[in-house]
């Protein structure tokens, strides 16, 4: 697995040697950075379900500012550290919380954080979808105009209504569905 674009493009990052994680292929994250249009340059990021944070890095090497990794696994949370020094990327510009997804949320709610990216990569087939996206909504902790970028089954459906977000496209690649959310100008009252 490797960093396909930025100040990092071409660097391998280690990968969790589990059952429970699933990598996000490199033509995957290839598309996403794509539709998003270039780097997100200042972005603070939020990275859940992050496994190996690939897609984190990924947004630290185009010019984020500051990506939060959230995975509940101490494997992946260890392969995040790893990747995060072999890059040489600043404490500063990282936090990574140890626990689930849920937790971590609530904890950012609570610290009044918001961010201009969300990456939601859950397990597939286990309900989470549904759940955290309700959850995001609720706590409000996306800025006016940020953007939600998941990747799920498709056989799993999206919430019925998130009043907060419109569904900017989704696109079948291989087995999963990626999608995208924009929070609309009302959302994330305040700054971070």
């Amino acid at each position: 697995m490797r960093i396909i674009g930025g100040s990092f493009k071409r660097r391998i990052i280690q990968f969790p040697k589990t059952k429970k994680t699933r990598p996000m292929m490199d033509r995957i994250k290839e598309t996403v950075f794509n539709i998003l249009g270039g780097a997100p340059e200042g972005a603070w990021v939020l990275d859940l379900f992050a496994g190996s944070g690939s897609l984190g890095l990924e947004a630290l090497s185009r010019g984020a500012a500051i990506v939060y990794f959230v995975d509940s696994e101490e494997g992946p949370c260890s392969v995040i550290r790893k990747n995060l020094q072999s890059l040489g990327i600043r404490r500063d510009q990282t936090k990574i919380y140890q626990m689930a997804v849920i937790q971590a949320l609530r904890r950012i709610h609570k610290q009044g954080l918001k961010f201009d990216l969300i990456f939601l990569d859950p397990p597939f087939n286990k309900g989470f979808i549904k759940k955290v996206l309700r959850l995001i909504e609720c706590f409000d902790i996306v800025k006016p105009f940020g953007k939600i970028i998941y990747q799920r089954s498709p056989h799993e459906e999206l919430p019925e209504k998130l009043a907060s977000f419109q569904s900017a496209q989704e696109r079948v690649i291989g087995q999963a569905m990626i999608g995208f959310l924009i929070a609309g100008e009302k959302a994330g009252n305040s700054k971070t």
